[in-house]
């Protein structure tokens, strides 16, 4: 029991450190505040489709000066209409339980389950929703009983198949514990525990990480707090091991079944004890070493793989409050890093295509405002997002400048222009979003403030991106 409470409450630290935002967005993502009574955390996303997205929360507070985090109910998030519309549920336990949301999964629009650790008595709750969230109900309560249990992961195929995945747990008193993981074929109205044989054992010490899993079709992954990946082929009826690093393993996303991306603390790589980022193209086989943007002790907020390019985007924070906050793009796995983005806190950022994507709010030090749900505009930082040559004449003098740069731009197709300029080694100094959609786009740029030296233009529309550089005498 002991364990699981340490567990529960340093899990909450660590993804409250992943899950908070500042008071400012740029014109890239349209915000939404469900509800202002409450002020959550989101910890949880899963974004189904363009329409079908559901998030959970959790209520928390950051004490810098005792570094816990203590919370008195979970609240869950719908929508079925893109972003438009939200369903909030607050889930009230009793004094003393700090709930931990561990897991939520939606099957679509109306169907989901969530899994809660109750801290104050070691216990779990599974939950199940068919109204869009309005009501949930417990259900597999046969389930995650022992004092060793905790829920990490749920996952359905569809209306009728779906996995539960649990920490390392025995069968009785005297028996050797193993992943404890359930599958059902009946729409969770069953469950079956997978036989030990099925599942490699797990290492001293390994626990699932709360929430970290990917899902295309019968194949599964999950991530420990060892640095190792649990996959499965099969719908999870047998289950094979790999290693992503050395430590706890978050952000787990695949875009397809061959490419992913997850953190994971690797004492080969750092020396300070901070996560890195690991990617695969061999669905989790072998995983290669991305190189962190700028800094090597970095506290993600967000960690995504974009569909199509596999570009790697992050939001993060220099400090363990918080602001500011940076969003970066890689093109290339790490060995460079562009600033795309400053001032925007992005919890549990998904995307489902370079155009569709969502993210939400969190608590941060010093927050004035009601949580907030992200909906990626789209328009024209897409363009960016894409291995996609954009089709334009772009001039650009004089070069080598002194005060002022012009811009032209003529676009085959009208649309606004997102322009960027960065150091070389990434670091964002300007950024202008012209939200007029015409051909012809003429722009003087002031750069009088910037250190002399060669500097990294980018300009973007939804249809794709250019860049050139420039000489700053």
């Amino acid at each position: 029991m002991e364990a699981n409470i340490y567990k529960s409450f340093n899990r909450t630290i660590v993804l409250l450190f992943c899950c908070v935002s500042s008071s400012t967005m740029t014109a890239q993502w349209t915000s939404k505040t469900p509800q202002i009574d409450d002020t959550v955390s989101i910890s949880r996303s899963q974004v189904i489709n363009a329409n079908t997205i559901w998030m959970g929360a959790e209520h928390v507070f950051f004490d810098p000066d005792s570094n816990q985090v203590w919370g008195d109910f979970v609240s869950m998030y719908s929508s079925a209409d893109g972003g438009t519309t939200w369903k909030y549920k607050r889930f009230d336990t009793d004094t003393g339980e700090y709930p931990f949301l561990s897991a939520v999964t939606g099957i679509d629009g109306m169907n989901g389950w969530a899994g809660i650790f109750l801290s104050g008595s070691a216990s779990n709750l599974i939950l199940k929703t068919t109204d869009g969230g309005i009501n949930w109900t417990p259900t597999a309560t046969n389930t995650f009983l022992r004092p060793e249990s905790f829920v990490d992961v749920i996952t359905f195929k569809d209306a009728l198949n779906g996995i539960m995945v649990g920490d390392p747990s025995p069968e009785t008193d005297t028996s050797v514990a193993y992943f404890e993981i359930y599958r059902t074929t009946d729409g969770g109205n069953t469950w079956a525990r997978i036989q030990r044989s099925k599942i490699p054992d797990p290492l001293a010490s390994e626990y699932g990480s709360a929430g970290d899993y990917a899902r295309m079709g019968d194949t599964i992954w999950f991530s420990t707090t060892r640095g190792r990946i649990f996959k499965s082929i099969d719908d999870g009826q047998n289950w094979q091991v790999y290693r992503s690093g050395s430590g706890y393993s978050g952000f787990l996303h695949f875009n397809d079944p061959l490419h992913g991306i997850c953190t994971s603390l690797d004492t080969l790589i750092s020396t300070t004890g901070s996560s890195e980022i690991k990617y695969t193209e061999d669905g989790g086989l072998t995983w290669q070493y991305v190189k962190s943007p700028f800094v090597d002790s970095t506290y993600f907020w967000s960690v995504c793989l974009i569909p199509v390019s596999n570009y790697v985007l992050t939001n993060h924070a220099a400090t363990l409050q918080g602001a500011p906050f940076t969003t970066l793009l890689s093109k290339d796995k790490g060995q460079t890093w562009t600033v795309i983005g400053q001032g925007d806190g992005l919890s549990c950022a998904k995307f489902i295509s370079p155009s569709i994507g969502f993210a939400g709010d969190g608590v941060s030090l010093g927050q004035n405002h009601g949580t907030k749900l992200f909906k990626y505009a789209g328009n024209p930082l897409v363009g960016l997002l894409t291995a996609t040559a954009l089709k334009a004449e772009f001039i650009l003098y004089p070069n080598p400048v002194q005060d002022k740069i012009t811009v032209d731009v003529k676009l085959e197709q009208a649309s606004s222009l997102l322009i960027l300029i960065n150091t070389m080694d990434g670091k964002l100094v300007l950024s202008r979003t012209i939200t007029d959609a015409t051909n012809a786009h003429h722009e003087e740029l002031d750069l009088k403030s910037l250190e002399p030296g060669t500097y990294i233009i980018t300009i973007s529309s939804p249809e794709g991106h250019l860049n050139k550089t420039f000489i700053k005498q």
